[in-house]
């Protein structure tokens, strides 16, 4: 019986890992066959670093080829973001093979463009990077200090997602040090707020990370982690992160004596760490491997393994895994009675955990953490007192309004009003309310009906248009007419209008205003629109920590989408700047552009403009326009809250 569910359990792995790889081949077919086409520089950069990203887990060598092609255009066609950006994509590619040296030299490259051009989201995100790369090759103190930096940046901006995920870098490094109960308590706090918004990707690391510290902790818990972020890695179809799940788990194991059951999962770990070619991941099988064969007294086996770890630990510079391999060759040397070879081998364990653990590396970083901590409490103490400053002027606002009101109540006493007059301004109410029902009910039919048609399109006819393209490009393949002109011009006019009809979808209903929200969805708009036509655009929010209500959301994303349409279409504008933020109970948008202006008489006249003002309306909304300093347009929107 528990053979019969190990063959469903890898033929079910077989079925899903084939289901991913078909849908990845599509994917790179399509963005192959759009590179044939005649297309704007940015865009060509855009699709090869496409395919630098989708070939990561499939074949490195491309991966790697595709970047380069990347850079080697963005930096002969002067597009710096894309420049930027292939650079990022190499350093993560090197990364995940363990070629530490040349990922942190990409990732430098691409932090001093992003620097240049104040990109603070993506400068946070390197740093990030960055400090991974010191945490892997056990360079504490240097992966600490990008790390905090990195936090500095995402609590600034208040981008949770990123701020959990600098966090929990620097739990990890806690754990390097051995400090496993500070460690631990900061896995779980992290995960439960993973939880909450729903991070599925973010609680298989919190678990699995969770669980790898109450395994050294000798706790029991341990193996109830290692099963949970396991079930979750398998049901989310993260094929990637399972490599690192059987490999740790399998360590548990072999520490309880469950030999046979962890040596399966170390091969199975290597297996899937040798098709990514993640070296760093290699040597961590092969090392467990050594170690448990030693335990078995399989004396060849385990020196065959643990030679090649040491090959690749020195060549990836993995100070904590030659630190490993060191003490395992000296426990081999003893067990075969070569007394000055165990030495020399303990001798070098030795010198590696001084590096590592040494008083100098916990004294400067104990220092950085320190210094942190005092300039987050330095801003609590002056938020204080802008707190207490803020609640000084309430209390005076609220003192006059009190005065306001009972010299009013006074006025209204004097004056007398009538019963007919109050009548009348219920009537005026009345018809009032009436009209915003009448108004919200249209809008939210039209919001429904958008979703409903985007849906259709994007389930329907793009993946209908999608399958006649390939039947037809079968057909006219075997009727040996492919490569004619008038074959080429009909697939290309289908796949345009595939294209055209993708984009519509995503407009008519973006998947990012639904899951994530309006921050995410904003940026995702001006990068889809502006970024597309090389049209410099910021984007820079705060104070807002929580979902708007939906319908706020959908008014402040369509406002901004008629703005920007409007932008592209009229103004001839170069450089665009949206801000959104909440100040008391206000929601407060402005929309910046410097491009030709708008004439005052047609504030009130465009049908884009009109919507504008009657979506404004059903949230009790205003909305101002202005001359920019810029000689641009200066929109003012304001919502209540």
């Amino acid at each position: 019986m528990k053979i019969k569910l190990y063959v469903l359990i890898i033929c079910f792995f077989f079925l899903v890992e084939s289901s991913v790889a078909q849908h990845q081949k599509e994917l790179i077919d399509s963005i192959k066959l759009q590179l044939k086409h005649k297309l704007s520089d940015s865009l060509r950069i855009q699709y090869l670093s496409d395919l630098c990203w989708y070939y990561r887990r499939i074949h490195v060598d491309s991966a790697l080829n595709y970047g380069k092609k990347a850079n080697e255009l963005a930096k002969k066609t002067n597009e710096t973001l894309g420049e930027a950006q292939s650079y990022n994509d190499l350093g993560i590619i090197y990364a995940d093979i363990g070629k530490y040296d040349t990922a942190l030299n990409y990732y430098r490259r691409a932090l001093s463009i992003r620097k240049r051009i104040n990109d603070s989201i993506r400068i946070g995100a390197l740093y990030s990077k960055i400090g991974l790369v010191y945490q892997n090759t056990y360079n504490l103190d240097s992966a600490l200090h990008y790390n905090i930096e990195a936090l500095k940046i995402f609590e600034k901006k208040k981008i949770m997602p990123y701020i959990l995920h600098s966090k929990n870098n620097i739990a990890n490094i806690f754990r390097g040090l051995r400090q496993y109960e500070k460690a631990l308590k900061q896995h779980l706090s992290i995960s439960k707020l993973r939880d909450s918004i729903g991070d599925k990707d973010g609680l298989i690391d919190s678990y699995g990370n969770i669980a790898n510290l109450y395994a050294l902790l000798h706790h029991k818990k341990a193996e109830q982690y290692y099963k949970l972020s396991i079930q979750l890695a398998e049901e989310n179809e993260k094929m990637y992160r399972l490599g690192a799940l059987y490999n740790n788990y399998a360590g548990w194991l072999k520490d309880r004596g469950v030999y046979k059951k962890a040596l399966k999962l170390f091969l199975k770990s290597k297996k899937i760490r040798e098709a990514e070619k993640n070296d760093l991941g290699i040597t961590s099988c092969l090392i467990n491997i050594g170690s448990l064969q030693l335990l078995n007294r399989n004396v060849k086996d385990s020196y065959s393994a643990i030679v090649k770890a040491k090959s690749i630990a020195t060549n990836i510079k993995s100070k904590d895994q030659l630190s490993e391999v060191y003490e395992i060759l000296s426990r081999l040397k003893m067990y075969q009675r070569e007394i000055d070879s165990a030495n020399y081998y303990f001798l070098q364990h030795s010198k590696i955990q001084e590096q590592i653990y040494g008083g100098d590396v916990a004294e400067v970083m104990a220092r950085t953490e320190i210094k942190y901590q005092t300039e987050k409490k330095e801003k609590e103490l002056l938020q204080t007192k802008a707190d207490k400053a803020i609640t000084e002027l309430k209390l005076n606002k609220q003192k006059q309004f009190s005065y306001s009101l009972i010299a009013s109540i006074g006025v209204l006493i004097l004056l007398g009003y009538s019963f007919i007059q109050r009548n009348r301004r219920k009537h005026i109410l009345a018809i009032a309310k009436e009209k915003e029902v009448g108004l919200q009910a249209i809008i939210q039919a039209e919001e429904k009906e958008r979703s409903r048609i985007a849906r259709e399109l994007h389930d329907g006819v793009v993946q209908q248009i999608g399958s006649v393209i390939l039947k037809s490009r079968n057909v006219l393949g075997k009727l040996k007419v492919l490569d004619k002109p008038e074959s080429k011009a009909l697939l290309k006019n289908l796949e345009d209008s595939n294209q055209e009809l993708r984009n519509i979808s995503h407009q008519m209903m973006p998947r990012a205003l639904n899951e994530l929200g309006i921050i995410p969805a904003i940026y995702d708009l001006l990068d889809g629109s502006l970024g597309q036509l090389s049209i410099h655009n910021s984007f820079e929010h705060f104070n807002i920590e929580k979902r708007l209500l939906q319908k706020v959301e959908i008014t402040i994303y369509r406002v901004i989408q008629e703005l920007v349409h409007n932008i592209i279409k009229h103004s001839k504008a170069t450089e665009v700047s949206v801000q959104l933020f909440k100040t008391g109970g206000t929601i407060i948008l402005i929309v910046e552009d410097n491009g030709v202006g708008i004439a005052e008489e047609n504030t009130k006249k465009g049908i884009g403009l009109l919507n504008i003002s009657s979506r404004l309306d059903m949230v009790n909304g205003q909305v101002n326009f202005e001359p920019s300093p810029n000689s641009g347009t200066l929109v003012t929107i304001k919502i209540p809250c």
